[in-house]
């Protein structure tokens, strides 16, 4: 199959999508085909702020998931500290290095030669893609011949995993327009008060707008709803 095709297929099935895990099998598939054994999608959210929610499909053996989440490896994971701060792709022995203890362990599931990209998408979100195998390195050779389908792909996966997963974080209930219009003031330090001298309403309504517009966001004050409308980009 030749490149422009194998992404022509990729494309079509995307839109065929109903879900993330049914994108990420896409993915696997060509990852697959390319010779690696395990594929892993993870998506970073930006909120809550303190903790912010992560989701991770892989493909790798069940004790080696269960490892990473009981150490919390997510947070100490050199794949993912450099997804952080840069979008280029990494070769995982540049980074062996760099917490040992996870390198060894990974090794022992059968995680040992690996390549990562991360993807940065709307309100913050960073996805970080690494596929892996267990034998033969990744040559120089074959990263020139590869890394072109593997960048395509990992932004097909974040594409594809983050715009479906940010759909089920998105809130059920739209804000209103005044709701909208209150948060804007209370982002810019109006009180209640002031706020309502602004948009001619009592000081009660304004309060009654902030609470709804709480409720809708699933958080506990104004101050948190503030911050989630503006990550959602509804404020903007």
């Amino acid at each position: 199959m030749t490149t422009g095709s194998w992404r022509e297929e990729l494309i079509h099935s995307l839109s065929q999508a109903h879900s993330a895990e049914q994108v990420f099998a896409q993915t696997v598939a060509r990852v697959k085909a390319l010779g690696f054994e395990h594929c892993s999608y993870g998506l970073c959210f930006a909120f809550p702020i303190t903790q912010p929610k992560v989701r991770i499909l892989d493909t790798y053996p069940a004790p080696w998931r269960t490892r990473y989440r009981e150490q919390g490896y997510v947070s100490t994971d050199p794949t993912v500290l450099h997804g952080m701060k840069s979008p280029m792709p990494v070769v995982w022995e540049a980074l062996s290095a760099h917490n040992r203890r996870l390198w060894e362990e990974a090794r022992g599931h059968g995680l040992v030669h690996g390549w990562s990209r991360a993807s940065r998408g709307e309100l913050g979100v960073i996805g970080v893609f690494s596929v892996c195998r267990d034998v033969e390195s990744i040559s120089v050779k074959e990263l020139d011949e590869i890394e072109p389908h593997l960048v395509w792909l990992s932004e097909h996966a974040h594409l594809g995993i983050s715009q479906r997963l940010m759909a089920q974080a998105v809130p059920k209930k739209a804000l209103s327009a005044r709701e909208i219009e209150v948060l804007r003031w209370t982002a810019d330090g109006k009180t209640a008060a002031e706020i309502g001298a602004i948009l001619q309403l009592t000081e009660r309504t304004v309060n009654f707008h902030v609470g709804n517009a709480t409720e809708k966001l699933g958080v506990s004050n104004k101050t948190a709803a503030v911050l989630r409308a503006a990550m959602l980009g509804w404020l903007s």
